[in-house]
């Protein structure tokens, strides 16, 4: 997987990573390293929105405050040895919102509909850490794999192809629209039981994976 940490988180390369409450959601969600699952939990009471890049301020704040029953989270870090407190609503690109109780899905397709939103997920767990999920993910393609393969298999979901010329040959992007119900963890995970890939690497955001 790929980790992504803006503001108070860790960036770790792609790379190195590839090769009784209803809050809580066992619900045999995992994603692929190497040919290892790894299985997360989903926080039902946790929503993670990405906003489209450039939304201005004003319609942000439009977006969050369209629901009052939910709250900034609040989240305390201890990375790099000093003492940081996270209230949700640090970056311009996403915010991190919570509920005392589960947050229905009504309400997570209301948010995921709204004009200048990008994407929404429900946070998820990883051995006490919180993660969420982004909208793309990586793959590399088999020696046998053709990039018109990989395009073919995006389109089938509505997925759009890019390459980041600092990663390797045969090393893709697929952004996944939002309107793909499944999202973009079992997504990667179906790309993968293709066969066509020798990986394939949710990107993530993390929060205190790696405080110390």
């Amino acid at each position: 997987m790929r980790l992504r940490t803006p503001l108070i988180w860790l960036v770790i390369p792609l790379l190195l990573l590839a090769a009784g409450c209803s809050k809580l959601e066992n619900n045999g969600l995992f994603y692929y390293c190497s040919n290892e699952k790894i299985y997360l939990t989903e926080r039902r009471d946790m929503m993670f929105i990405q906003f489209q890049k450039g939304l201005p301020e004003a319609r942000k704040q439009q977006i969050l405050g369209s629901a009052p029953f939910l709250h900034p989270w609040t989240y305390h870090s201890r990375m790099g040895g000093g003492d940081t407190t996270y209230d949700g609503l640090g970056d311009a690109n996403f915010a991190v919102l919570q509920s005392n109780g589960r947050i229905s899905r009504n309400t997570f397709s209301a948010f995921r509909d709204m004009d200048g939103v990008e994407s929404v997920s429900y946070m998820l767990g990883y051995n006490d850490k919180y993660m969420a999920a982004s909208d793309n993910f990586a793959v590399k393609l088999n020696a046998t794999t053709t990039y018109n393969q990989l395009e073919t298999l995006a389109r089938q979901y509505g997925c759009t192809v890019y390459q980041q010329e600092w990663f390797d040959e045969g090393i893709y992007f697929v952004k996944v629209p939002k309107t793909v119900e499944i999202g973009m963890v079992r997504l990667s995970c179906l790309f993968h039981e293709t066969g066509l890939f020798a990986f394939t690497s949710p990107d993530f955001y993390t929060f205190g994976m790696y405080d110390v």
